[in-house]
C-alpha cells in the first residue's frame, strides 16, 4: 500500500464531519474507512491559530511528512492495509523536535491500531 496526498475541499469536509478521531498529546488523527480508494490517503495539517508565520508551520508539516514516510510500514500497518483517508494535525503551540515527533506519532499509530 502507497500513502497518497488527501486533496479535495468536499472529501476533507466530510472527513471532518463524519470520521472518526484519535488523539495522542500533541497529534491528533481524523480518518475514515473508504472502499473505493485502493491506497491510504492523508493529509498533514498545522492550525494557523497554533503558528502564525507561515515558515513555522511549513517546517512542522516537512517535519510529519518524512516522519510518515519514513514509517510508511507501520502507517499502513496501523490502517490494516485497507482503503482508508485521514488527516493528521498538530496541536501545540511551539516547534517540536523531529525524533519527539516521532515518538509521538508512534504512539499515535499504536493507538489507532487498538482501535
Amino acid at each position: 500500500m502507497k500513502i497518497k496526498t488527501l486533496k479535495g475541499r468536499e472529501v476533507i469536509s466530510a472527513l471532518f464531519k463524519q470520521g472518526a478521531v484519535v488523539k495522542a498529546s500533541p497529534l491528533l488523527m481524523r480518518y475514515q474507512k473508504n472502499d473505493a480508494l485502493p491506497n491510504l490517503h492523508l493529509g498533514v495539517s498545522v492550525p494557523k491559530s497554533k503558528f502564525k508565520k507561515a515558515v513555522d508551520r511549513n517546517r512542522v508539516k516537512r517535519q510529519l511528512r518524512a516522519i510518515l514516510q519514513k514509517n510508511q510500514a507501520v502507517v499502513c500497518d496501523a490502517f490494516a492495509h485497507t482503503g482508508h483517508q485521514g488527516m493528521l494535525l498538530y496541536l501545540d503551540n511551539k516547534i517540536p523536535e523531529s525524533t519527539l515527533l516521532e515518538s509521538h506519532l508512534l504512539v499515535l499509530l499504536k493507538a489507532l491500531k487498538g482501535k
